[in-house]
């Protein structure tokens, strides 16, 4: 996984920061903190990571609806000819559990 302290939680497993993270293939689910100068940031390096990739890759992108007016993030997912599909979650419809039940 990868995190925003790699200095503490490289003793956890962290590969360090998700910009500094250069696979070339894989499947990754990405939940950045609902700050919207990191979700575009994170939505160029999603593009750029999919463009350079060598073998099959993937991600899954766990995004707040912020649609109006549409979000940056959410016009780089949009457009992107790598995005196969999205939907909508409603608020109070979800929950996080672990993943050791």
């Amino acid at each position: 996984y990868n995190s925003a302290f790699p200095d503490t939680d490289c003793y956890f497993g962290s590969a360090g920061s998700f910009f500094d993270f250069d696979p070339v293939e894989g499947s990754f689910q990405l939940g950045t903190p609902n700050v919207e100068e990191v979700m575009n940031k994170a939505a160029h390096r999603v593009q750029w990571l999919l463009e350079r990739a060598t073998g099959a890759m993937l991600f899954v992108m766990f995004v707040p609806d912020w649609n109006n007016p549409p979000a940056e993030f959410l016009k780089v997912y949009s457009s992107s000819r790598f995005m196969k599909t999205d939907f909508l979650i409603e608020g109070n419809e979800y929950c996080y559990i672990r993943g050791n039940q």
